[in-house]
């Protein structure tokens, strides 16, 4: 029963997230046939391509965490922000971010490598995309914390409440 609970429910958050990427899709596609402006419309489907398996690979993971697969090992967490980090300075670089780190070494923890990764990413993919030009990120970490820090704009005070909600 918690198996169909389940299966239910990632099948209500995929339509739901795919929805609209696929129309977007289908519209860049009508777009370039109609005016024949091809080479515009194939960059823009390929974009909205890469978006759709973006949020494909979101789902999937979600399904992983719904089904408690998470796969925990020792790891040297230090390393690991350090790489993520790595990964995302050019991206920072490109729009003019100034990208400071303190990374204390060998900090180890219990985790899924590949989740807390993702998080990591996605913490420093939106403070690159909502920082202003010319911008800072700073990330911190300590035996008790990782922090990044920038100065972008911030979230809403009244979307703070939803920040942990499924797709808000």
């Amino acid at each position: 029963e918690q198996m169909m609970k389940r299966l239910e429910q990632f099948t209500q958050d995929a339509s739901h997230e795919l929805r609209t990427p696929l129309a977007v899709l289908r519209s860049s596609l009508d777009l370039a046939e109609k005016t024949g402006k091809h080479r515009e419309g194939i960059l823009s489907a390929k974009e909205d391509v890469e978006q759709i398996s973006s949020l494909i690979e979101r789902l999937l993971e979600l399904t992983r965490l719904d089904s408690l697969l998470v796969e925990t090992e020792k790891l040297d967490f230090s390393k690991l922000v350090h790489e993520v980090l790595e990964k995302h300075k050019v991206l920072a670089q490109e729009k003019g971010i100034i990208f400071s780190s303190k990374i204390a070494p060998n900090i180890l923890v219990y985790g899924d490598p590949a989740l807390l990764q993702q998080v990591i990413s996605n913490l420093l993919v939106n403070a690159i995309k909502f920082n202003r030009k010319d911008g800072a990120i700073a990330v911190h970490l300590t035996q008790k914390f990782l922090s990044v820090k920038d100065t972008g704009i911030g979230i809403a005070e009244n979307d703070l409440a939803h920040i942990f909600d499924r797709f808000y």
